[in-house]
Formats: structure tokens, sequence, C-alpha cells
């Protein structure tokens, strides 16, 4: 399981098909959205190669590529709002 160190990440799933993913060097170059995808799937220490690739990003985002059991569910916890009157 890969337990990612706390940041502002959110990991979504990729609509576009293999089509549109050319070989490169750091993974795939996807032509859809400019950006290389990288593949972190079989990466030895994946936690380290992610954040030196969002070091590396200008913007800080990475487009990678994971197994399912590298990343962790998330549960939503249903949130309650109570409002006290005075």
């Amino acid at each position: 399981m890969l337990l990612l160190p706390t940041f502002n990440a959110v990991l979504q799933p990729y609509a576009v098909g293999p089509a549109a993913f050319q070989a490169h060097a750091q993974g795939h170059f996807c032509a859809s959205c400019q950006r290389v995808v990288q593949d972190f799937s079989q990466s030895a220490n994946p936690v380290a190669d992610l954040a030196a690739a969002r070091s590396a990003a200008p913007d800080g985002r990475v487009c990678g590529s994971f197994r399912s059991a590298q990343v962790q569910q998330v549960q939503q916890v249903p949130v309650t709002l109570t409002r006290c009157l005075k």
C-alpha cells in the first residue's frame, strides 16, 4: 500500500484511452492534455519518486499511473452541521 505524505493531492482516473499516449522517456506523453504521464507503478520508492516529480513540475501538478494496490481509498465521512441559536 502506498501511503502518501499529507499534502493536497487528488488522484483522479483519467478518461482518455491509451491511443492518446505516445512513448516518452519518463513514461508516456498525453496528446490530449500535453503532459507527461509518469509511470509510478513499478517504482521501488514511489513516495520519493512522486515527491521528486512534484518538486520538478513547474506548477506542482503531476500526471502519473499507479497500481490500484498502491492507492489507499479514502472513506468519505458524512458531515453533520448543527446550528446553535443563542
